[in-house]
């Protein structure tokens, strides 16, 4: 691989880690508002809000950052 195009796809790899972080901050983030919000309801409902807004969040930023993980280890120059 050329080393111009390797440049670029640790780039993408880079930024797929980051913003699989955000994702993954982000869902937590929504997690303790919806917590905090949902004092006066029943447990079950505040267990359906939690797990509609929050796991499709953790789950896409694990795939990014595996997916950039993945892109880095294929990317990184050969071991000689």
């Amino acid at each position: 691989m050329q080393q111009k195009n390797r440049g670029y796809y640790q780039k993408i790899s880079q930024l797929s880690i980051f913003g699989g972080w955000i994702f993954c901050i982000a869902a937590v983030i929504i997690f303790l508002m919806t917590l905090d919000n949902g004092n006066s309801l029943p447990p079950k409902l505040i267990f359906l809000m939690v797990a509609a807004s929050t796991f499709p969040s953790l789950i896409g930023g694990f795939l990014l950052i595996m997916a950039g993980l993945i892109l880095n280890a294929v990317v990184a120059p050969p071991i000689e």
